[in-house]
């Protein structure tokens, strides 16, 4: 499973998202693998994903109805649930989407705008329909990367070397349970 985040490529103020045709915005990587036979992606305009294998469908299936881009009934939230990992490469954790899910669940309060906005979705049936998301708020700066030290001493990350790359292999679930007691205890946490 890949984020796409289609809705930040289009730019900001385009409030259009075509399942088979707007781009991933989160790199090279999760364009071309987007773009590959088999893989299926989520009907989400702000935070879709891609994903391929079994469980594919699985994930991304009803990301559109989730009451957040990132929380519960999300892909984001299922992989977490599945105990799924999230691989990092060459990025560190401030680009950990997951984190986002975290908030959700933790309903912290600056996470989601308070209004909903219409977007032009067209699915896959090739039909446009306009849809209401709501979005995440802009700010307040986050501080997801300087947790990498808790989560490496619970034995939650792991660094190494893919090719040339440094990069981190998290482990969902512990992650979420470590990091949700944290945004629990303090709901500005992740807040930089």
């Amino acid at each position: 499973m890949l984020p796409t985040h289609s809705w930040e490529r289009a730019g900001r103020g385009d409030f259009t998202f075509d399942l088979a045709t707007t781009p991933s915005c989160v790199g090279a990587i999760s364009e071309r693998f987007r773009t590959l036979p088999g893989v299926a992606r989520s009907l989400h305009p702000t935070h879709s994903v891609a994903a391929i294998g079994p469980q594919a469908k699985g994930l991304i299936h009803g990301h559109e109805h989730a009451l957040t881009p990132c929380g519960e009934g999300t892909p984001y939230a299922r992989l977490i649930d599945a105990g799924g990992q999230i691989l990092f490469l060459g990025a560190t954790l401030d680009q950990n989407t997951a984190y986002h899910t975290l908030e959700a669940l933790a309903a912290v309060p600056y996470l989601m705008r308070p209004d909903s906005e219409t977007f032009a979705v067209t699915g896959a049936d090739g039909r446009a329909r306009d849809v209401p998301f709501r979005r995440h708020a802009r700010g307040p700066d986050r501080r997801f990367a300087a947790t990498a030290e808790l989560l490496e001493a619970n034995g939650i990350l792991r660094r190494g070397r893919v090719a040339a790359s440094a990069s981190l292999l998290v482990e969902a679930a512990p992650m979420a349970a470590l990091v949700l007691d944290h945004l629990r205890k303090d709901p500005n946490y992740l807040v930089a």
